[in-house]
């Protein structure tokens, strides 16, 4: 506090702090007065304040409350950040990537945040000086090593794991997923499974080298950069890729790690670039990606024109007839299973087929798939039940 007088007083990991120490700091706050350990006379600085903490749920409220917070939200939540951080201390790195790499950095959720960039990439040039040390460079198997490769990386020195978007191509393809036309969309975003020899996604910079920026701060090497084109694409190529396969885009996890934990509330196909002869072709292999997903088969289903509340009532349907939890993640009550034990069964019986019907718009045919009935058995139960419908059927 004395060295800081008239200047500024950075505290870092304050969410560490015991509390009584923060009570302590309150007072110097409010009265910019503070003693030495050991002795009785009263001091006083002028100072800025700030303090840094992840832990903003470990302070005291009436200190917390002192400080103007200023958030700087994580690195999953911002992954396109993740190729301008690169670029700024790595940039041969950064116009080395293939457009798989760059898949495998945007779906990893980076626990460890900037540190953790800077150590993905140091642990690449230290594998590439290796590569430089074992074989000369002009000899045949080094011209055939990229110049830095994710692959290099050991799970002992990161949880990122490259190796997971192989194993996710090998199960594409054991389920007939229509992979070459999916690979071809998302390499028009710089993105790309990596199944055949594939291109750098980032040729541009080697002709420029550099992104429009500029230095704010000199002293603390802050540079603010503008929107570079190939790297918004390249994240577009993420956000497609997770419109196929449904999982949350800023979900705290590696995307690759486990795709059994998604949702068909994630569904988007906006940022897929293809021509309209190609359209069913998309939605083809979009089902069965969902099929590959979900185990849902749903070959009946006409293709919507608004996907989300498609996707939402056909989970909806799959999670209750598996007898699984619903969309908002609750069980049936004990008190709902003893109101279904209460009613008549003709009442229960009424209560099924509309339900059936208003899951299907009222089309017959589709309810009567649903209950596993022929058409004219479950129009017949309609009218006994005097259940009225459009008998539409599609």
């Amino acid at each position: 506090m004395e060295e800081a007088n008239g200047g500024l007083l950075i505290l870092e990991e304050i969410g560490e702090l015991p509390l009584e120490v923060q009570a302590m700091l309150l007072t110097f706050i409010e009265t910019g007065e503070y003693r030495k350990i050991g002795e009785n006379e009263t001091r006083r600085a002028d100072v800025q304040i700030v303090g840094a903490t992840n832990r903003e749920s470990s302070l005291r409220d009436d200190f917390r409350y002192r400080f103007y917070p200023f958030y700087i939200p994580p690195i999953r939540e911002r992954r396109g950040d993740v190729l301008y951080y690169l670029f700024d201390k790595y940039t041969d790195l950064t116009q080395a990537l293939y457009r798989s790499e760059v898949l495998v950095l945007l779906s990893y959720n980076w626990p460890g945040n900037v540190r953790e960039i800077e150590r993905i990439a140091k642990l690449l040039m230290r594998e590439k000086s290796l590569d430089d040390l074992c074989y000369d460079e002009d000899s045949y198997l080094r011209k055939l090593l990229p110049p830095y490769n994710l692959l290099t990386l050991q799970k002992k020195d990161t949880a990122l794991d490259p190796r997971l978007l192989g194993t996710l191509v090998e199960l594409l393809i054991d389920r007939g997923v229509d992979l070459d036309l999916i690979q071809s969309l998302l390499s028009k975003k710089r993105v790309s499974f990596g199944r055949e020899f594939e291109s750098y996604a980032f040729e541009e910079l080697e002709d420029t080298r550099e992104i429009p920026g500029e230095n704010m701060d000199d002293e603390y090497s802050i540079k603010f950069y503008d929107d570079y084109e190939p790297f918004k694409e390249a994240y577009e190529g993420y956000l497609a890729f997770c419109g196929l396969f449904l999982p949350d885009p800023l979900k705290d996890k590696n995307i690759l790690a486990d795709l059994s934990d998604c949702s068909f509330s994630h569904f988007n196909l906006d940022f897929l670039d293809f021509p309209k002869n190609k359209k069913k072709r998309v939605h083809e292999s979009a089902k069965e990606i969902m099929k590959f997903l979900k185990g849902i088969k749903i070959k009946e289903y006409k293709w919507p024109t608004d996907m989300k509340e498609f996707w939402l009532a056909l989970e909806d349907i799959n999670e209750e007839y598996y007898g699984k939890q619903s969309l908002s993640g609750e069980k049936p009550s004990e008190e709902s299973i003893e109101k279904i034990y209460s009613m008549k069964e003709t009442d229960l019986r009424k209560l099924y087929y509309n339900g059936l019907l208003k899951r299907t718009g009222g089309s017959v045919t589709l309810a009567a798939k649903m209950a596993d009935l022929k058409t004219t058995t479950f129009a017949e139960r309609l009218k006994k039940l005097d259940i009225k419908s459009s008998r539409r059927k599609d």
